[in-house]
């Protein structure tokens, strides 16, 4: 729900206040960014979920949950759209000053708000999780803390396009950018290639000292 929101609701608006792309587009352009975001946060949610699962759940209850989060992620993500448009129609309710308008932009804004949070304290735990599982998972915060600074430096010097508008990300645009892709790309990647290290880490280890 975060990813979706994120990606298809302060992005949009951006998009509309800065008079990058018009309204008729505000149903395609919400749409289209919440499904990348939406995606990006349910293999971000899920990687994280599974490895960052709590001490005394098992992996076969962890993959359990998460099938059933999936399908539940389905009314959840329904609504997770209809609060990216509200907060989408910003830029049109600033300038209609339209009291109804603005009263759902501000709702849309302030749940979006606390679902993002709620999420990234969810993330935030899972992570703590997994690093009092795995100690020499702390690595990852260095990787991730290279990843970081690797695509903020990109981002700044070549500007990259958001797709299909023509906004090219500066200054803010490009920390948030990087923040976003670190989060929801770089994190689950690392999460997952540690993982793997850590489990096999005993069979080598045992090898070789036969």
């Amino acid at each position: 729900m975060a990813g979706g929101i994120v990606a298809g609701g302060p992005l949009v608006a951006s998009l509309m206040l800065s008079g990058r792309a018009s309204s008729s587009m505000l149903m395609t352009i919400t749409s289209v960014l919440f499904v990348i975001g939406g995606a990006l946060g349910l293999l971000h949610g899920a990687v994280l979920g599974y490895l960052g699962r709590e001490p005394d759940c098992s992996g076969q209850h962890a993959v359990q949950s998460l099938v059933m989060g999936v399908f539940m992620a389905v009314p959840a993500l329904l609504l997770a759209w209809l609060i990216a448009l509200w907060i989408g129609l910003t830029a049109a309710a600033l300038s209609l000053r339209w009291y109804a308008l603005l009263a759902i932009v501000g709702v849309g804004w302030v749940t979006g708000g606390v679902l993002c949070f709620w999420g990234a304290w969810q993330g935030w735990r899972a992570l703590g999780n997994m690093l009092e599982r795995w100690p020499e998972h702390r690595a990852g915060i260095v990787i991730l803390a290279v990843v970081f600074v690797f695509l903020l430096v990109s981002f700044l010097v070549w500007q990259p396009q958001v797709w299909w508008t023509e906004l090219r990300v500066t200054g803010v645009g490009a920390v948030l950018l990087a923040v976003g892709v670190t989060i929801w790309v770089a994190a689950p990647a690392t999460a997952f290639m540690l993982w793997l290290t850590h489990r096999h880490a005993p069979l080598h280890g045992s090898a070789s000292h036969g």
